[in-house]
């Protein structure tokens, strides 16, 4: 992907006055000069070259020197870049995959033209997504899975709307709340499909539930952090296909070394997603925002491979990462595209509520995959679809008056197009 173009021209008379006056050193290196064998069309050459490649950059020369900026050629006299100090880090700070140059002589000038090509997600990237399915038209309910959603503490019963009416509008066939008594009303008018269950009731198997989606609203109390540790010490009878963690049972883990390692334990038989947003990361991998915000990709993956997670980083750009299977490299995902219409709160309770209905989803037309697999894929199109449907409502509510209540139904409409999409290729 093109970031930008930069071009530049020079007269070759001025690269000469600059020879006479013995200034070429603070401009070449020691190679560049050396390749150059004295010529001067070579050097107002490379010289354009450099202003070109600085231009990609949006600042012109600053912040570094030209001599940082090492234009080369390959044995077919084709030239290329090397950067090096303060210009290669404003080239990574761009997310820079490279740099393509080209010189044109006329023989009183010479032009430059660079371009600057954007890093490519490396992995899994939105290429090689599964395609959404359609409903199968000889499914009933109980085809696309039960989500359990435990949310909602006192006085936080929107937490848990949010995130069931997510499920539902993904495609869920079922979904069960369990929440505090007080809420249970309110819910039972906003949502009345989903199935009420008592909060207090968690030791009943969960082995025929598809997700099991903790967290959102929850509470951080005593008797919170006994469920999900419950949860987490299940043996396989007794576990869901797929646990999701958002918000509270995040803040939980990030707060208790018996939990983050009954969450490694878990991991290693049964997928689980992640889905921080970076205050919530930051509390979990114990880093300053400052030094998540400068090597965010590293720690994200990181994080990925020792918890043995699917997680879900979310930011204006979103990524998502996967433990990587032996020999077939690592799963990314990196969703550049934003939506400040979703800046409003709620919205990562729909999130999570969305994703586990994807997920019931994805496992009815792709339950012979691996379930690591059919997490990362719920994961990505989770990331994509929220974005398109946070759009689709910004342009019909306008994005400054978008409530949470709204967006799962511009999530599923998204949801819908990239189906008719993939049904007209």
């Amino acid at each position: 992907m093109m970031i930008s173009v930069g071009t530049d021209i020079l007269e070759i008379e001025r690269m000469e006055r600059l020879q006479k006056k013995g200034r070429i050193d603070r401009i070449f290196t020691e190679e560049e000069r050396r390749q150059s064998e004295g010529r001067t069309s070579r050097l107002a050459g490379d010289f354009s070259v450099k202003e070109a490649v600085a231009k990609t950059f949006g600042t012109g020369v600053r912040g570094f020197s030209l001599l940082e900026i090492e234009v080369l050629r390959d044995a077919l006299g084709k030239p290329f870049v090397k950067l090096y100090g303060n210009a290669r880090k404003v080239f990574d700070s761009l997310k820079g995959q490279s740099i393509e140059v080209s010189i044109s002589n006329t023989g009183e000038l010479v032009i430059a033209t660079a371009i600057l090509i954007k890093k490519r997600n490396r992995g899994r990237a939105e290429s090689s997504l599964l395609p959404l399915p359609k409903r199968n038209p000889a499914s009933h309910k109980g085809s696309y899975g039960k989500v359990a959603i435990f949310a909602g503490k006192k006085g936080m019963a929107g937490a848990a709307f949010f995130s069931a009416l997510g499920a539902y509008r993904a495609g869920a066939g079922l979904v069960y709340l369990y929440t505090e008594k007080e809420n249970r009303t309110a819910l039972q008018t906003l949502i009345p499909e989903a199935i009420q269950e008592d909060l207090e009731d968690t030791g009943q198997e969960i082995a025929d539930k598809t997700v099991l989606l903790l967290g959102p609203g929850w509470g951080k109390d005593e008797e919170k952090k006994n469920i999900l540790l419950d949860f987490l010490q299940r043996k396989e009878s007794r576990a869901a296909r797929y646990l999701v963690l958002d918000a509270d049972a995040l803040n939980l883990i990030a707060e208790s070394e018996t939990l983050e390692t009954a969450l490694i334990q878990y991991a290693l038989q049964f997928p689980v997603i992640l889905t921080p947003h970076l205050m919530e990361f930051s509390r979990l991998c114990h880093c300053s925002l400052q030094e998540l915000t400068e090597k965010r990709e590293e720690l994200g993956e990181k994080y990925a491979r020792e918890h043995h997670c699917v997680l879900i980083l979310k930011s204006h750009d979103t990524m998502v990462f996967a433990p990587s299977d032996e020999g077939q490299g690592r799963h990314f995902f990196h969703n550049e595209e934003s939506c400040p219409a979703l800046s409003k709160g709620g919205s990562g309770d729909v999130f999570a509520g969305f994703l586990s209905g994807l997920l019931c989803v994805l496992q009815e037309k792709y339950g012979d995959r691996p379930p690591i697999d059919i997490a990362f894929q719920s994961a990505c199109h989770a990331v994509r679809i929220q974005v398109e449907g946070g759009r689709l409502a910004a342009e019909r509510e306008g994005e400054h008056a978008i409530l949470a209540r709204e967006l799962p139904h511009y999530f599923a409409l998204a949801m819908e197009e990239n189906i008719e999409k993939e049904e007209e290729r």
